[in-house]
């Protein structure tokens, strides 16, 4: 861990129940969230986010925000929270359909830190990072640092992102990206 204001949460879904393991620079805590295993909670996501967003992507824009709702719930992200007393940033690893989720948009619903009840979401709170998993977010901290790095872009490989194009040009120019690279 960087500091002691960020805490890693660490997800894990049994055929029971999801685990999120919460480390931080002096504990390692488990919040539990009981009944949301394999087929009552991953299969859900599967369902409400993965296969909607598939299979018909506007109707799945409009329940987006029910989909988010249900899952804080699902997650108990307020007594979740609770536990995180002094932290600012969270590095997340998710676990199997969860990778397809923007944390930064899970709505909060208590009263939390200046935030008025139902007034926020969980970017609002924290600062948030991803990493794929533990080993992997071990291999980048522990690797020697990148003097120079080379960036490239992929944008709008099928033709279907309206606006791609120019957040390529603009990234581009601030990062100095070669055409080729492009």
């Amino acid at each position: 861990l960087p500091n002691a204001h960020t805490a890693i949460l660490s997800f894990y879904t049994t055929a029971d129940v999801t685990h999120i393991f919460i480390l931080t620079h002096d504990s390692t805590q488990i919040h539990t969230c009981p009944g949301q295993g394999w087929s009552n909670f991953q299969q859900w996501l599967k369902a409400s986010w993965l296969t909607a967003y598939i299979d018909d992507s506007s109707t799945w824009r409009t329940q987006i925000a029910r989909s988010l709702t249900e899952l804080a719930h699902r997650l108990d992200l307020d007594a979740l929270i609770g536990k995180l007393t002094d932290i600012t940033e969270l590095i997340l690893i998710p676990h199997l359909y969860l990778h397809q989720i923007p944390f930064a948009a899970l709505p909060i619903f208590r009263s939390q830190e200046g935030l008025g009840a139902g007034s926020g979401y969980l970017g609002d709170r924290f600062t948030i990072r991803y990493a794929p998993s533990c080993q992997i977010l071990k291999y980048c901290t522990d690797r020697p640092p990148i003097d120079s790095p080379q960036y490239g872009t992929i944008e709008d490989a099928d033709g279907t992102l309206p606006g791609a194009g120019f957040e390529g040009d603009q990234i581009a120019e601030l990062y100095q990206i070669l055409p080729q690279y492009r």
